[in-house]
């Protein structure tokens, strides 16, 4: 069950780090 809860979480902090980085550097804004 801990290997299940750290795969599910895995794609889960992927998309928080994407979604932080798009946020942090916002491409289109600083154009």
């Amino acid at each position: 069950t801990h290997k299940r809860d750290t795969y599910a979480a895995t794609p889960r902090a992927h998309e928080v780090s994407e979604i932080s980085v798009r946020t942090v550097y916002p491409p289109e804004e600083k154009t």
